[in-house]
């Protein structure tokens, strides 16, 4: 049997291949395992479990949409305000503060990648470049974080005025 005769640098190289990989890998942010899905697209389980979020550090790539918009909406940054904004399918807002239901309210729109205008009032809202389930307030630099658990569909009046969440047995 005939063996073929290799130059030393060369050999070098080809032995030395693998590790170069491995190296080159461990400081990219590319999937590295066969399971992990294309470059740009998020895995199914990753997807299913933050839709809104994005890797540390790293962002958003996707504009807003009407679905990450549309929702209950409340200041936990300064309670004292007791602030919540309500965004409709519709495209309407309505702003409770200090318990006085319905304070502000107008339409919106999508205005940009991070950007929403609240109509009539010409205020701009822009969402947190990694959770878009926050965003800011601009002109009053107020912080709103959606309330997952209370869609506007459940959400009902109490007698008095109130909101109340619907109590969902499961």
């Amino acid at each position: 049997m005939k063996t073929m005769r290799v130059a030393p640098r060369a050999a070098a190289l080809v032995a030395a291949g693998p590790l170069i990989a491995t190296l080159v890998s461990c400081g990219s942010n590319t999937p590295t395992n066969a399971d992990a899905a294309p470059s740009g697209t998020p895995s199914p389980a990753r997807a299913a479990s933050t839709p809104a979020t994005g890797e540390a550090g790293r962002g958003i790539d996707r504009p807003i949409t009407e679905r990450d918009v549309v929702g209950v909406w409340n200041n936990h940054h300064d309670t004292e305000l007791h602030q919540q904004i309500r965004f409709t399918r519709d495209h309407e807002w309505h702003e409770d503060q200090h318990g006085t239901r319905n304070i502000y309210h107008g339409t919106w729109e999508i205005t940009g990648k991070r950007t929403v205008l609240l109509h009539d009032w010409d205020e701009e809202i822009r969402f947190s470049p990694d959770n878009y389930n926050e965003f800011t307030v601009v002109s009053f630099d107020h912080v709103l974080t959606k309330d997952k658990d209370a869609h506007p569909a459940c959400r009902r009046l109490r007698h008095d005025g109130h909101e109340q969440v619907n109590e969902s047995s499961g």
